[in-house]
C-alpha cells in the first residue's frame, strides 16, 4: 500500500502551527535561529497514528519532527511521548525537564508572528547549507562524488523561494525581518550573508551566497568536531585560547562552545 503523503502547504501549516518546534526533543528547526552552524536540523513531519494503519492523513495526525527523530522513530507508534504537541508543552515535557530555558523562551516569544509561507523560505535556508556542506566535501561515506551536485539542490529549491515570495506578496504578508524583530545593525557577517537569500533572483545568486558563507560553516565544523574529541584538561584550555580569537564562527556557537568548555572541567 502506498504511503500517504503531504503536500507542501499540508507541511507549512503544520510548521507553522508548531512553532518549528521538535515533538520529541524540542530542537528548534526554524534555521535562521542557528543561523551558520552545523548544529541545525531539517524540518520534517511525522504521524502520530500510523498513517497506513489508520488511513488518516489529516493535519490533527501529523506532528512537527526533526529528521533526526523521523528517522529514529519510523513507524513505531509507540515512541508518541511528545514533549510538545500543537506547540504546547506536554506533561512529559515538564516531567523530564521541569523547566523552560531562557533560549526557549525568548524563541517561542518572536515565533509568534511567524507565517506557513515562511516554511518555503526554511527549506530554501536548509538547501543553501547542502550546497555549503557539498561545497566543504563533495564526497559521500563511501568516497564517491555525490551524485546529487551543489546545482541540483539549488535549482530544486529554488522553486521554493519563488514560491515564498509568490505567497507572502499575495497575501500582503509583512516583510520577514520586521516580523522576526530582526535587528540588522546587531547581526553577525555569517547572519548577514543568510539573509542575502531574501534578495536571491538566480540560482546563481544562491551559489555565490554559498560560497561566502562557507568560511564560517568549515570553522563550525571544526570547533564542533574539536569539542567531541577533548579528554583532558590540556584539550580544554587549548581550546579556550583557540577559541577565542576566532571571528569566523556564528557568535551563539562560540559561546555555547565556551560553556561546554567551563562545564567540562568539573568534569576532569
Amino acid at each position: 500500500m502506498k504511503r500517504l503523503e503531504f503536500i507542501d502547504k499540508q507541511k507549512a501549516l503544520i510548521y507553522e502551527r508548531d512553532k518549528w518546534l521538535c515533538a520529541f526533543s524540542w530542537k528548534i528547526l526554524w534555521l535562521l535561529f542557528y543561523w551558520v552552524s552545523v548544529r541545525e536540523d531539517s524540518d520534517w513531519v511525522d504521524h502520530i497514528k500510523p498513517a497506513m494503519k489508520w488511513w488518516d492523513n489529516s493535519i490533527e495526525n501529523w506532528i512537527c519532527a526533526s529528521s533526526f527523530y523521523n528517522s529514529k522513530k519510523k513507524d513505531n507508534s509507540h515512541d508518541n511521548k511528545f514533549f510538545f504537541k500543537n506547540w504546547n508543552p506536554t506533561e512529559y515535557f515538564f516531567y523530564v525537564n521541569w523547566n523552560f530555558t531562557e533560549e526557549l523562551w525568548i524563541y517561542l516569544k518572536n515565533m509568534n508572528n511567524i507565517h506557513y509561507s515562511d516554511w518555503y523560505f526554511n527549506r530554501v535556508i536548509k538547501n543553501v547549507m547542502i550546497t555549503v556542506d557539498i561545497l566543504n566535501n563533495p564526497y559521500d561515506i563511501k568516497w564517491n562524488l555525490v551524485k546529487r551536485t551543489e546545482i541540483y539542490w539549488l535549482n530544486a529549491w529554488f522553486k521554493k523561494l519563488k514560491e515564498w515570495k509568490k505567497i507572502t506578496k499575495k497575501e500582503n504578508i509583512e516583510n520577514l525581518i520586521t516580523r522576526l524583530n530582526i535587528n540588522k545593525k546587531e547581526l553577525w557577517e555569517d547572519q548577514k550573508l543568510l539573509l542575502k537569500i531574501i534578495d536571491a533572483n538566480s540560482v546563481e545568486d544562491l551559489l555565490d551566497i554559498s560560497k561566502t558563507i562557507l568560511p564560517f560553516y568549515k570553522r563550525s565544523i571544526y570547533f564542533f568536531d574539536k569539542l567531541e574529541k577533548i579528554n583532558s584538561i590540556k584539550d580544554i584550555e587549548f581550546l579556550e585560547k583557540e577559541i577565542e580569537n576566532e571571528k569566523n564562527i556564528w557568535l551563539q556557537d562560540k559561546n555555547n562552545i565556551k560553556i561546554n568548555l567551563k562545564n567540562l572541567k568539573i568534569i576532569y
